[in-house]
């Protein structure tokens, strides 16, 4: 939301008109409106790369660190803005992450999975390609890696 993210919600809610309105309009508008999980800053790495958020880390841990580390349990209470997307905590495991950017595929951004209420994503198969998506980008937590 960082990259373009008010001009999206401006498209979404007051440039569409009563038929631009079905799902798939708005789906495509929202395909063709995402972009990558980072904002470039030398044309290679963005503020949400792999080494930005490992030297973060370095610095300083915060403690969301502390509970990404400890794989504090984040569990899916039911769809409340309060609470994690269940697609975040079925990334997760049911347990809390702050990795965000690169460490998650451009592939799952592009259906913007942690929008979908529970049961749009259970209904709509969802759960399946996410897993499926997820998979083929991440052979382990990435959690693992981090020092």
């Amino acid at each position: 939301m960082l990259h373009g993210g008010l001009a999206l919600l401006k498209t979404v809610l007051l440039d569409t008109t009563p038929e631009d309105s079905d799902q798939d309009r708005l789906v495509a508008t929202m395909q063709r409106s995402i972009a990558s999980s980072y904002i470039p800053l030398d044309g290679l790495e963005g503020i949400f790369g792999e080494a930005v958020q490992r030297r973060r880390r370095q610095q300083t841990l915060s403690a969301r660190d502390t509970l990404t580390t400890r794989r504090a349990p984040l569990p899916f209470h039911g769809d409340y803005l309060a609470g994690p997307p269940l697609a975040w905590t079925l990334l997760w495991g049911g347990t809390y992450s702050n990795l965000v950017g690169w460490y998650i595929p451009d592939e799952l951004r592009r259906w913007a999975y942690v929008l979908w209420d529970a049961d749009r994503l259970e209904l709509q198969g969802g759960r399946g390609v996410l897993q499926s998506q997820w998979d083929e980008c991440w052979e382990h937590d990435p959690r693992d890696d981090l020092s």
